[in-house]
């Protein structure tokens, strides 16, 4: 497809998970992000979540989780818990459901602390070892799980801070 760039445009899916009549899950999409690029970094994941869902200016903690492929392309979207302005609950389940459905090799999650908070918190930290046991059970690379607030974003795997100024529009990007 050409475009102003001479880019494809990539389509990145958010889903639900629904349950048919049989009781048998499925992921049911409910928004296209367009890209224009496949290829993307944690830095630009983050950036997703900030141009995008705006997650750093929610007044409520959200967490997502993002599937991936062996080549670390996006192959979905999910948001696994919405909750008050200081926590929320994770189902495990949901998470599984969803990386099995999409037939991930990779994720990640994404979640928001609305109180500016930066540092992970004891149940941040207890729940991104919770998903690296998922992860290991499930035979998929858990990639890490990263706390975005109004002005920066952690990597809790690495202990590693950054600045959301630091994060630049990318064009090849296309959100």
């Amino acid at each position: 497809m050409s475009n102003e760039y001479d880019y494809d445009v990539y389509e990145l899916y958010e889903y639900v998970i629904l349950t048919d009549k049989n009781q048998i899950p499925y992921l049911h999409p409910v928004k296209t992000i367009k890209c224009l690029n496949d290829s993307f970094e944690i830095s630009e994941i983050i950036d997703l979540f900030v141009e995008e869902y705006k997650l750093n200016e929610m007044d409520n903690e959200r967490q997502y989780a993002v599937a991936m492929n062996f080549g670390t392309v996006p192959k979905g979207i999910c948001l696994i818990s919405m909750g008050d302005y200081k926590s929320t609950d994770i189902c495990m389940r949901t998470i599984g459901e969803f990386l099995l459905l999409t037939g991930a090799a990779k994720f990640l999650i994404i979640h928001n602390h609305p109180d500016s908070t930066e540092e992970p918190s004891g149940a941040d930290v207890t729940v991104s070892a919770l998903f690296q046991q998922i992860a290991d059970l499930l035979g998929i690379e858990f990639l890490g799980s990263f706390i975005i607030n109004r002005y920066s974003w952690y990597d809790i795997k690495n202990m590693e801070s950054h600045n959301l100024e630091d994060l630049e529009y990318n064009e090849k990007i296309g959100w």
